[in-house]
């Protein structure tokens, strides 16, 4: 048992140096203090696998390119005040593995109001969702030349 005790001591430091993610917050409204006022910084800031929450706001939070297996959360699309509307919108999300260290595996977003989703990947990117999100414009999967894009 002595000669085991190594071994299960190094198991446990290894799992829990994994499983330990960031959680980071973004507000551009500053009556919402948070870490980061712009998504795109949070985002620059972050690690593989760590967690983004994004707060309402009546201002768009503009464009952003994800280049790392991230969860972005926001705080839906649909506003209950039509007076005051506030919801977490982004104008175009950019999923680009070109810029990836590894791959952009991984991605999930979830409740935002989104113009526009582009995703460009050469290999290996697979599992992007994207859940509870209301869409104004379009999205867009671009593949490099030689590979045939994934379903």
């Amino acid at each position: 048992m002595v000669r085991f005790f190594p071994l299960i001591i190094s198991i446990c430091f290894i799992t829990t140096s994994i499983s330990h993610a960031t959680v980071r917050t973004v507000s551009n409204d500053l009556n919402f203090p948070a870490q980061f006022s712009s998504i795109q910084a949070a985002v620059s800031d972050s690690r593989h696998g760590d967690t983004v929450y994004i707060f309402r706001s009546r201002v768009s939070y503009g464009d952003i390119t994800i280049d790392r297996p991230i969860v972005l959360i926001g705080a839906g699309h649909y506003s209950i005040n039509e007076q005051t509307p506030s919801i977490s919108e982004i104008n175009n999300i950019l999923i680009n593995e070109f810029v990836c260290t590894g791959t952009c595996t991984g991605v999930m977003i979830n409740g935002f109001l989104l113009n526009a989703v582009n995703v460009a990947f050469n290999q290996g990117t697979s599992n992007i969702m994207i859940t509870r999100c209301r869409f104004r414009g379009s999205i867009g999967v671009g593949v490099s030349a030689g590979n045939k894009p994934r379903t």
